[in-house]
């Protein structure tokens, strides 16, 4: 009795085309992310960034920190976050500082925010060529 390998060998090449396609979205839709600057990565060296963003994500809104410490409050617009007013700030921001000034952004959320508001965040540094972005959670 001989077995018929022609089905499985087709099923195979629809997989292996499969897989290959899937595999350059994953790429396509990353995001370069660091670990958070209190966890286990803090043992590296720090060095010294003119610029050191810190953005918040609360239930009532952003709050977005700079190196001196100053925070800016940007309360939600309704229910949504106001994330046109954030990127305006950004905006201002990038436009102080050239694009050769390395710039860092710790982004931190609590609990209850969705995750859709943290992606969004991230996109609009991203989009404000803010890219060193770190992630973490309030404590």
């Amino acid at each position: 009795m001989e077995i018929n390998l022609v089905p499985f060998i087709d099923l195979l090449s629809c997989c292996i085309a499969f897989l290959m396609i899937v595999a350059t979205w994953t790429q396509i839709a990353r995001i370069d992310v660091a670990p958070s600057p209190n966890g286990p990565a803090a043992e590296e060296k720090q060095d010294e960034d003119p610029l050191k963003l810190g953005i918040v994500l609360t239930s009532t809104g952003y709050t977005l920190t700079d190196s001196s410490g100053a925070a800016l409050q940007i309360p939600k617009a309704g229910v949504e976050y106001n994330a046109t007013e954030l990127d305006n700030k950004l905006k201002t921001i990038r436009q102080t500082f050239s694009k050769e000034t390395t710039t860092k952004v710790n982004l931190t959320s609590e609990d209850g925010v969705a995750y859709k508001n943290l992606i969004a965040v991230m996109d609009i540094c991203l989009k404000n060529e803010f890219t060193g972005i770190s992630v973490g959670s309030v404590n």
